[in-house]
């Protein structure tokens, strides 16, 4: 299906690949809606097929360690293992097989193969929101929390970020509102500890 079987919303009347993309809206050329209609290039793109794994045809020609029936093309870089076009897996400029790829992932040998993010930003900005609230009950433990938040926020800079994650700017403003919560709550407790002298 090409981008030009892509319909208006109003009419259904096929859309002329002239109206897609356009930089802004543009009328229909039937209803005469405006409209803007963005179609990523890979919708138009045509997909190769898959990989299939050959049969093995002759006694002399090897056959995958996983598929018996399959003929082998590579060996496994991990474990020696041969492997037919289904079982090969490209990671990292290596050909391995399943079982290395899970073997590497739970003994973190493959630094390249991350399954999961630590959200040191959420960390941070959550060690925030708890200092701000104990700011007026407990304002000797707030400035804590606040140098913690720092701390992550400075040390965890340069970490990648989740997928979905705001970028720098959440580590910017939890260090803000850190640096005012750890100057807020020290003044609390200066004069909370004043108080106590004067008495």
């Amino acid at each position: 299906m090409g981008a030009a079987s892509q319909s208006c919303d109003k009419c259904r009347n096929r859309l002329p690949e002239a109206v897609l993309n356009s930089p802004g809206l543009m009328a229909c050329p039937y209803c005469r809606t405006p409209l803007q209609f963005l179609v990523f290039p890979a919708y138009a793109r045509t997909h190769a097929a898959g990989q299939l794994a050959e049969r093995v045809i002759a006694d002399v020609e090897s056959s995958c360690f996983f598929h018996s029936a399959k003929k082998a093309t590579i060996a496994c870089e991990g474990c020696g293992r041969f492997l037919c076009a289904l079982c090969d897996i490209e990671f990292d400029g290596k050909h391995v097989c399943a079982k290395c790829l899970e073997a590497g992932k739970s003994k973190g040998t493959m630094d390249k193969l991350e399954v999961e993010r630590y959200r040191y930003d959420v960390l941070a900005t959550n060690l925030v929101v708890l200092g701000l609230l104990l700011t007026f009950c407990m304002p000797y433990i707030a400035p804590v929390l606040g140098a913690a938040a720092i701390y992550i926020c400075i040390r965890y800079w340069n970490k990648p970020m989740a997928l979905m994650s705001p970028g720098k700017g959440r580590l910017a403003i939890t260090i803000v509102l850190a640096l005012v919560q750890v100057g807020l709550s020290s003044l609390m407790f200066l004069s909370i500890l004043g108080l106590m002298f004067t008495i």
